[in-house]
């Protein structure tokens, strides 16, 4: 009969009412359970529940005692199963599985956790042994090499590391160039890649080929420029501690050898000049001059360093006619003096490691002219590139970005102000270096403000 199995399944939804009370009781304690053990209990009670819900739902009941609506219902059940609710059967049953189950659970799981660590001990001394083999072979597979050492193909070799590399007869030229320590390399690139990237229309990236240029350029004369110095010095560096090692010091070159070298390096850079504009081969052969006479200018001047600033800052002047083809005096002459004042500040920090050497012999520089007032000058030669800076950036509209950058080079120069100990050669060394990364930074936040600008403003053609 389908019309009575049809109002059996109405009246058992309305019979279990009552059974979802227990459920609701299980899903408490499944969220403030302590222990796996309740998680398990509380399963196998809806598993209970479950099956005695399909037999309940087979019972047949007289038609005579089925009442569809459910408001008359629960009295009828009570009268047909003797006054107690299927609910309280269940519950009565669910509490008689719990009381029995749960110790048998637990000595089941306790018993179970004893087995697993009983034979992890067993595993760790053969674990243990089996890594100590494994290692022990390994080693001994690298010291016969018959594997690579990886670290020789991940690791970035230094530019010590380098020249140590090359054929010992050129090593001497190489540390003679200071190839090995390629700070000075960056200090002089600095200049030149910075007024490349001011020199570049709004929008765009500086020219790779340029660049390129400007780096061998930089790389050239760096070493010509030791090389010269070096030469004039020889009389000079045995006597100071941190130079005594040098090349044409310890005698490992002779002074003949020293000047063909300087040309051959002299020639190469001349050849790469030649590949630029007219405008840019006259501002870049100018400076041919104060490379050789700079080293003299400390047996005459206390401001060699200030020299020095107008001879390694060219590439400031060559960058805008490199580019554009013509020379910008508004901003590049601005520009070329921010970069005096850096290397004012960086090359007094760098003198400052042989300040007593230089007193024994006469050398002249800035550190003993200023005497202990040096701090107060390195505070002076800092505060007059940023606001040279600055005011390139205005001239050029550079943008918001670039004024930012600015500012984050204005708190490094206060950072590493209030570091130094003038008194620590090797700390002056440490700054010294951390100025040659500065330029870097210095590089990249103006091309990537150069990326954001509008427009800028490229004063009149010369």
């Amino acid at each position: 009969n389908a019309e009575y199995m049809g109002d059996l399944d109405l009246t058992t939804r309305n019979l279990f009412l009552e059974t979802y009370f227990s459920v609701f009781v299980f899903v408490k304690q499944l969220f403030s359970c302590r222990a796996l053990c309740n998680v398990v209990i509380e399963t196998l009670i809806v598993m209970a529940l479950l099956r005695s819900s399909l037999t309940l739902s087979k019972l047949q009941l007289p038609s005579s005692q089925l009442i569809v609506k459910s408001q008359t219902y629960w009295p009828a059940w009570k009268t047909h199963t003797g006054g107690r609710s299927a609910s309280t059967k269940w519950r009565e049953n669910i509490d008689y599985q719990i009381k029995h189950t749960k110790p048998k659970l637990r000595a089941w799981m306790k018993d179970g956790n004893r087995k697993i660590e009983l034979k992890v001990n067993k595993m760790k001394p053969k674990i243990r042994d089996l890594s100590r083999e494994t290692r022990t072979k390994f080693q001994q597979l690298q010291d016969n090499q018959t594997i690579p050492d990886i670290n020789k193909f991940i690791k970035v070799r230094s530019a010590m590391e380098l020249v140590e590399s090359l054929p010992p007869r050129w090593q001497p030229y190489a540390r003679l160039a200071r190839h090995h320590s390629p700070t000075g390399t960056y200090l002089i690139l600095a200049p030149a890649a910075i007024g490349l990237a001011m020199a570049t229309p709004a929008g765009s990236l500086p020219s790779l080929w340029i660049l390129s240029k400007f780096t061998l350029g930089a790389f050239l004369m760096r070493g010509a420029g030791c090389t010269i110095n070096d030469y004039w010095d020889i009389r000079f560096d045995p006597w100071v501690d941190r130079s005594k090692n040098r090349p044409l010091a310890a005698r490992e070159l002779t002074q003949t050898q020293a000047m063909i070298f300087f040309i051959a390096q002299s020639t190469c850079a001349l050849a790469l000049l030649l590949t630029f504009n007219w405008k840019t081969i006259f501002l870049g052969a100018s400076c041919m001059g104060l490379v050789i006479a700079y080293p003299l200018m400390k047996r005459i001047t206390y401001w060699p360093q200030a020299f020095l600033g107008l001879t390694i800052n060219c590439g400031a002047l060559m960058a805008f006619p490199a580019v554009t083809g013509y020379f910008c005096p508004l901003i590049s002459i601005p520009l070329f003096l921010s970069f005096a004042c850096w290397t004012l500040y960086y090359d007094t920090i760098y003198a400052l490691q042989d300040i007593r050497d230089d007193r024994v012999i006469g050398i002249k520089s800035t550190t003993i002219l200023f005497g202990e007032r040096v701090e107060i000058w390195l505070q002076r030669f800092a505060v007059a590139m940023v606001a040279g800076l600055y005011l390139t950036g205005l001239l050029v509209n550079q943008g918001i970005f670039y004024h930012l950058g600015v500012s984050y080079i204005a708190y490094r120069f206060y950072k590493e102000h209030q570091s130094l100990n003038i008194h620590s050669p090797a700390d002056c060394l440490s700054k010294f270096k951390a100025n040659g990364r500065l330029g870097g930074i210095l590089f990249l936040i103006i091309v990537f403000a150069n990326l954001f600008a509008s427009h800028k403003n490229l004063p009149i053609n010369y």
